[in-house]
């Protein structure tokens, strides 16, 4: 029985596109850690749900690409130079995309300025109450919404301190631009305006701009009805 070798230049290529498939496959099922990383990058107001897909995945592909391609040019004795080139490569790849995927998050989160809201779901956990809004109660809120500032990181921390348990859950959604959805989400609870980047802690609090009065003014109204 003859033992498989890779000799020839067509050998070495089919060893790299095989070696390449493999790593697509494992890449688009191992991506979810690095779409963890990614959200380090988020800018104000992006959250996970909304999170551009594809660059994750890319970043593993890159990474594995290189320890094989690195791990051949050992094996082979090539020079130092050539897998400090490769390595350098690698870098210079991985920071672009991640410049790429943070310009195309904040085009994202950027959405209210050219776009209305398609829709604005309010649900207060406490009282299990989902009022609808007009289209005009919407647009209101969503302007409210993307002008908020964090507040300092200071009082950051001590909020974060703090166990939120729900209050009242706001979800705006934008139509679909730049390849993506995107939605606002934000929770309301004892005069704190909270929004997560990750679904969980750490949570993002904000300077109240008038979005309270303008929640307890609408529920008012609501409750007139």
């Amino acid at each position: 029985m003859k033992k498989w070798q890779i000799k020839t230049k067509k050998d070495w290529c089919i060893a790299f596109l095989f070696a390449f498939l493999i790593i697509c496959v494992l890449a688009e099922y191992k991506f979810s850690w690095t779409n963890d990383f990614l959200q380090k990058f988020f800018p104000d107001k992006m959250n996970y749900t909304c999170q551009p897909k594809g660059y994750a995945v890319f970043l593993l592909i890159v990474a594995g690409m290189t320890i094989f391609t690195g791990i051949v040019l050992v094996l082979k004795k090539k020079s130092v130079k050539l897998l400090a080139g490769l390595i350098g490569v690698s870098i210079l790849l991985c920071i672009g995309t991640v410049s790429v995927f943070q310009y195309h998050c904040r085009l994202i989160v950027r959405m209210p300025e050219k776009s209305e809201p398609q829709s604005a779901d309010l649900h207060d956990w406490n009282t299990d109450f989902s009022p609808e809004l007009s289209k005009e109660e919407t647009k209101k809120l969503s302007e409210l919404m993307y002008a908020l500032k964090p507040l300092p990181k200071e009082a950051q921390e001590k909020l974060n301190q703090k166990e939120w348990n729900g209050g009242i859950h706001i979800w705006l959604t934008y139509p679909e631009k730049y390849g993506q959805s995107y939605w606002m989400i934000a929770e309301v609870e004892d005069g704190a305006i909270r929004m997560s980047k990750n679904g969980g802690m750490p949570y993002v609090f904000y300077e109240d701009n008038g979005v309270l009065d303008y929640l307890e003014q609408f529920y008012e109204s609501v409750d007139g009805i």
